[in-house]
């Protein structure tokens, strides 16, 4: 088991990408409709939503029969699901900057 502290970070790091997310979704109300800009917003919750499923495999908080399948989603499929959403929204988001500026 973890200690307190590396658990203490891992909270705090929750909360910090909470509040980057929060701030890219006010960032998104500005655009308007931007489904690139939703996409990375969707990227940066899933990331946050890892953390927390870090805090309760490492605080042993889960059953002991879920910790393996939440394991696996934590370093396969939510890692896959980041990675897809911010490509996909920084890809669009570069084609559109370089129509604009270049």
């Amino acid at each position: 088991m973890p200690d307190a502290v590396s658990m203490a970070i891992v909270a705090v790091t929750v909360i910090v990408q909470l509040f980057a997310a929060w701030y890219a979704y006010r960032i998104l109300r500005l655009l308007g409709p931007a489904w690139f800009w939703a996409l990375v917003v969707i990227a940066m919750l899933v990331q946050a939503l890892r953390r927390v499923n870090t805090l309760l495999i490492d605080g042993n908080l889960l059953p002991p029969d879920s910790s393996g399948l939440l394991a696996w989603l934590d370093s396969h499929f939510l890692a896959f699901v980041i990675s897809a959403c911010m490509l996909l929204g920084m890809r669009e988001l570069y084609g559109r900057l370089k129509k604009k500026f270049g």
